[in-house]
This record gives structure tokens, C-alpha cells and sequence, in this order.
């Protein structure tokens, strides 16, 4: 079953992101959508993440780091850009 909550500003200095980013839960995978545009998905089972959004804006990306601290993906602007839409990048934790 699926579950959509507002990502929480937990590392960001922000108070919170207005109703512009959220997380989609469904069984093992999180989703994080930011401005209704789905970002990028991760598997907390296999410690991977793809790369849904082959793009870049300065607001997306503080979504993309809250996200991935949250749940420790190791990010950087670096791997990111390294990476295709819809490609898979393995990561431990």
C-alpha cells in the first residue's frame, strides 16, 4: 500500500519546504517527489537509489540532500551529475 507524507526538514536549516517535497512509501521503496515531479527512488532492502530526473534547480536540490541524508545515501553533486536518468547507483550505508 502506498503512503505520501511531506518530506520533514531534519538536517536542513529550513523550518520546512511549504508543501514542495514529498516522499512516497510503498513496500520497501521511497520516493522522493519535489514540485510533483518524481526525483529519484530508493530500495532500503538492496541500498540502491535511481535517478529519476535528469536535471538540476538549487531548491530540487536541498530536497535531494534532506532526502538522502534521512535515509544515508552518501550524495554528492559529483555523483549525481555521474549519473543517467534512470540509472542505479549501489551505495552502503
Amino acid at each position: 500500500m502506498e503512503e505520501k507524507f511531506e518530506l520533514a526538514t531534519i538536517y536542513s536549516q529550513r523550518k520546512s519546504f511549504n508543501h514542495k517535497a514529498f516522499v512516497i512509501a510503498e513496500n520497501d521503496n521511497l520516493t522522493l517527489v519535489s514540485y510533483g515531479i518524481k526525483i529519484m527512488t530508493v530500495n532500503l532492502i538492496n541500498k540502491k537509489f535511481t535517478k529519476l530526473w535528469d536535471s538540476f534547480s538549487k531548491t530540487t536540490w536541498t530536497h535531494i540532500l534532506e532526502f538522502s541524508k534521512q535515509n544515508n545515501i552518501p550524495m554528492s553533486k559529483k555523483l549525481w551529475d555521474s549519473l543517467g536518468k534512470d540509472e542505479q547507483y549501489i551505495y552502503e550505508s
